[in-house]
């Protein structure tokens, strides 16, 4: 995509003569490069992924990862630990293997960013999928994960 930036591709007039053409099919424009937000850390940076869901009122206790370019590795310890806490569904966008797991993420009751790539985009989720956004920095210290997991836990406990 950096190559669309710098020649000035109108992606959403494409998009939208694209609709037109085969209204069948959904059509968004994802940007993933750092160009196409103009240096700024996150703006939007991932947002187009989640343009084709849509708001729902069923939530079902889901937790989403937002942020993140690759599943967690089947090593990770955090499906456990909200397993343990009673969240059985965590949810990514590159873990989805069908549009309708897709769509499921706008059930889920909570985003989670721990990344910076995420933080405007769980925002923005909140404002048009009105699911509660945290986000979280890098965290290397035992402190500081602690204190992360107790900030999520006692989310999940408001949800």
């Amino acid at each position: 995509y950096c190559i669309d930036e710098l020649i000035g591709t109108d992606a959403h007039a494409m998009t939208a003569r694209l609709s037109t053409r085969h209204p069948d099919i959904a059509f968004s424009v994802v940007r993933s490069s750092p160009l196409a937000e103009r240096g700024v850390r996150g703006n939007r940076m991932q947002a187009g992924v989640y343009d084709l869901l849509e708001k729902t009122e069923e939530k079902d206790g889901g937790v989403n990862l937002v942020g993140r370019f690759n599943p967690l590795p089947a090593t990770s310890e955090f499906p456990d630990v909200l397993g343990e806490w009673g969240i059985s569904t965590v949810r990514s966008v590159a873990s989805c293997k069908t549009f309708d797991e897709y769509r499921r993420i706008a059930s889920s009751a909570l985003d989670i960013s721990a990344s910076w790539m995420g933080e405007a985009t769980v925002l923005e989720l909140q404002r048009t999928l009105a699911i509660p956004p945290l986000s979280f920095g890098p965290a290397y210290g035992l402190g500081e994960l602690d204190e992360s997991y107790r900030r999520l836990y006692e989310t999940l406990r408001g949800i």
